[in-house]
């Protein structure tokens, strides 16, 4: 459906079609690689995906240390990423700081960088469940090591979505898994004691930042704030949208659409996407294929309640609803990322090992 919205956009649909077929190349390693793991041995299954989750667990790393070298340099680190040697300008509006710093690691936005950490951090949280059930665990200090990295590096983001995220998903695992949460905060509690001093010095550099930040956002109602301009941009996509319902602009074309629709508008001084993903899919691939998508999450959600044990599919639902609270806030389209993926990948895993043993 998105393809065909390509057919109909009247912007560039060379980059329209370019956008398809990466979302597309992502779909045909997910159905490469499940074709493969479920076709072999499950001791062979174990093996390809624990060396996938720690390739995972390197690359991320790694955008992890790029993002505290610039946070500690205040800079790029001298990387041109994207055609950019720059940090973009933070702390304009009134509901930001301007004496703070946001690294972005590999990519142009603060926010684009928590938003991909959230996607990894879900992740990697669900395949350590996955392989921790299967008796091959992976140390328990490395683990944490992983996770409180790409735990630190989403609060120096500052994005508030990723919060908000964040507080929401620890409430759903938490009352839909009370015993499993007073559990693993029971074992936290016991093997982080030799390490309190590092913990309090944490506290003492993270809280007051986050508070900040959260302090700052009361101004976002306000003159000069974000809630207005992002308001704003909600009307131009709507406008957009009532334009051409059925297949929208085409896919990644909201800027320029908008900017051909209303040159002199909210456009001039934020040439941004609208600061709401399920909006921005309407608004670029039309109602069909949102129709099309929505069915898709209503079975999605159906599946991983149903093929899926406790707590994992708890975790799994935490981490959606993360994603869910980072696009109903920002321009991103996180319906069909990595986790959905990979969520994809080890349900069918785990209806092949039914299968078999049923042989």
């Amino acid at each position: 459906m998105s393809l065909i919205s390509v057919f109909y956009t009247q912007q560039f649909p060379q980059y329209s079609f370019v956008i398809v077929i990466s979302s597309l190349s992502t779909l045909a390693w997910a159905i490469l690689m499940r074709t493969m793991l479920t076709e072999q041995s499950a001791s062979e299954q174990l093996k390809l995906l624990k060396s996938f989750l720690l390739v995972f667990i390197i690359m991320t790393m790694l955008e992890v240390g790029i993002s505290f070298g610039q946070f500690v340099t205040r800079s790029t680190l001298n990387l041109r990423i994207e055609q950019s040697t720059v940090i973009p300008t933070f702390g304009v509006g009134a509901d930001e700081d301007g004496t703070q710093f946001r690294p972005i690691g590999l990519k142009t936005h603060a926010n684009e960088l928590a938003n991909s950490l959230l996607i990894s951090l879900f992740s990697i949280l669900f395949l350590f469940l996955y392989i921790e059930k299967t008796k091959s665990a992976l140390p328990w200090l490395f683990k944490v090591f992983v996770i409180s990295s790409i735990l630190v590096i989403l609060l120096i983001t500052q994005s508030r979505a990723a919060y908000i995220g964040l507080f929401l998903s620890g409430v759903f695992f938490f009352l839909r898994e009370r015993a499993v949460s007073l559990q693993l905060l029971s074992q936290c509690r016991d093997k982080l004691k030799p390490y309190i001093l590092v913990l309090i010095i944490a506290a003492l550099l993270f809280v007051p930042l986050v508070t900040r930040r959260l302090l700052y956002s009361f101004s976002s109602f306000g003159s000069g704030g974000g809630y207005s301009t992002r308001t704003e941009l909600q009307e131009v996509a709507v406008l957009l949208l009532q334009k051409d319902y059925s297949w929208g602009v085409g896919p990644g074309m909201f800027i320029p659409a908008a900017f051909k629709d209303n040159p002199n508008g909210v456009m001039k001084y934020f040439p941004e996407s609208v600061h709401n993903g399920f909006l921005l899919f309407a608004t670029e691939h039309g109602l069909i294929s949102s129709l099309f998508l929505l069915l898709f999450i209503v079975q999605f959600l159906k599946e991983i309640v149903a093929n899926v044990v406790r707590p994992q599919n708890s975790l799994i639902l935490a981490g959606l609803l993360a994603l869910c609270c980072m696009m109903l806030l920002h321009p991103f389209e996180d319906t069909l990322s990595l986790l959905t993926y990979i969520t994809l990948i080890v349900m069918s895993i785990r209806q092949k090992s039914l299968a078999d043993a049923k042989k």
